[in-house]
């Protein structure tokens, strides 16, 4: 979830008065392949990877955020290649 949108959905709980446990994510499951291929499209970078064998302990699951979006007014967030390209322009192109 990109920064911006994480503050947007506190700000709008807090504001609302709705405490309690939520799970906050953009409700969109992305996998480390997915995630290490929008880094070399962002970036233009490349890099060997490099894969090991899973730990016994890792555990593949997906988080509900349904409840969280319950009280929001808007659920347009931004998409994860959209935030790395975001964030990347601003720290590569910083002046």
């Amino acid at each position: 979830i990109y920064i911006d949108d994480l503050i947007e959905i506190v700000f709008n709980l807090t504001v609302n008065n709705n405490f309690g446990i939520y799970n906050i994510g953009s409700g969109t499951k992305t996998s480390i392949d997915e995630l290490i291929k929008i880094l070399f499209k962002v970036t233009k970078l490349k890099a060997k990877v490099i894969y090991k064998e899973p730990l016994k302990e890792d555990v593949n699951f997906f988080l509900s955020t349904d409840k969280v979006f319950l009280h929001q007014e808007h659920t347009d967030l931004m998409n994860i290649e959209d935030g790395i390209n975001k964030l990347w322009n601003d720290l590569y192109f910083q002046t």
